[in-house]
């Protein structure tokens, strides 16, 4: 997650102005040929690569708003890592962005008022169970005149967006069963998701079943984990209990660590699970064996992309943009360390 170099650091490399830096690469009058070459010199050190997108906004100021959840941080801390790299490229550009982190439902309003009442040009959104959408927020649905991209997931609410960037569930879900069924063949499988769960946590469920029924595969059920890892511990304790011949999970959510705990904690080697999402906790469990593969969703690059969606649909008022399915990853032991600095 390299940072992209600026007008802002090549103008502290040099100890000139923002402005000087901007005329110089942009071939803009009333600047000494000198500085000029120095300019050129140093962007050309650094690899500065200008923001195309974003020069289409340059000469007015425009805002962006995002609401996202700050929780669980081990899923949102690289949505957020995407956002700041965003916010950084842009800066130069007269885009500002105005970025909400919500926990309580009140919070959501709270945040959908005050980017409403911005009057920005148009609000990014990563929809879970408190933020359902823009609509629930709204006292009057109508008013909603901003356009509103989603990633990750999708608003449950009826709320109106130009695009959304994510990872089809149900894919996820078919992958997550055909590993399984290479792993423990015709033995007892079930799906752990989280309570109040989001549209793409239903998808990952319904693909998983399917293609399991497809496979004529021993599922037993759906399970709710939450997603706090204390509390999923605790769950998989509860579930074993009730099927102790259990070899196959599908964790659909990012919460396959709580779960992991619990199956070191009983030594239960016997059976083999599949998680979602990548950070330092969840790789300890794939270098240990407790978690035998994870499906990467790559929430940093989702955010940016978002993000960069945006900014084309304003700059060039361009259809909406419809729905982007990010290309799903298997990471295992064997190639978890070709992710090494992604997580």
């Amino acid at each position: 997650m390299k940072k992209r170099i600026t007008i802002k650091d090549i103008s502290r490399e040099i100890g000139v102005s923002v402005t000087t830096v901007y005329k110089a690469l942009n071939n803009k009058p009333k600047i000494s040929e000198e500085m000029r070459r120095r300019i050129n010199e140093k962007a050309l050190e650094l690899n500065y690569t200008p923001n195309k997108l974003a020069q289409g906004l340059a000469r007015s100021v425009c805002s962006l708003g995002l609401i996202i959840p700050r929780e669980p941080k081990e899923f949102f801390q690289y949505v957020k890592a995407g956002i700041d790299e965003s916010v950084h490229e842009l800066q130069d550009y007269n885009i500002h962005c105005i970025v909400k982190e919500i926990v309580t439902e009140q919070e959501a309003k709270d945040a959908v008022k005050s980017l409403l009442k911005a009057e920005v040009a148009g609000i990014i959104l990563e929809p879970n169970e408190v933020i359902c959408g823009m609509y629930k927020n709204l006292e009057e649905p109508s008013d909603l005149k901003t356009p509103v991209i989603s990633f990750v997931s999708e608003p449950i609410d009826g709320t109106p967006i130009i695009g959304v960037l994510r990872s089809d569930g149900y894919v996820l879900g078919r992958i997550a069963a055909q590993f399984l069924n290479n792993c423990v063949g015709n033995g007892k499988v079930a799906v752990f998701w989280p309570e109040g769960q989001t549209l793409i946590h239903k998808e990952c469920g319904d693909g998983f079943v399917e293609e399991c029924a497809k496979r004529k595969m021993n599922f037993v059920s759906c399970f709710n984990i939450t997603n706090h890892q204390d509390i999923a511990f605790k769950r998989t304790g509860e579930i074993l209990e009730k099927v102790p011949d259990l070899k196959g999970i599908y964790v659909a959510s990012y919460n396959a660590v709580g779960v992991c705990r619990k199956l070191e904690e009983m030594g239960r080697t016997d059976i083999k699970v599949i998680g979602q999402d990548l950070y330092p906790e969840l790789a300890a469990c794939i270098e240990r064996g407790s978690l035998e593969a994870t499906l990467f969703q790559n929430q940093y690059s989702l955010a940016k992309e978002a993000i960069a969606a945006m900014v084309k649909y304003i700059t060039e008022k361009k259809e909406p943009i419809g729905t982007r399915y990010q290309r799903p990853e298997l990471i295992m032991r064997s190639n978890l360390e070709c992710y090494i600095g992604m997580y």
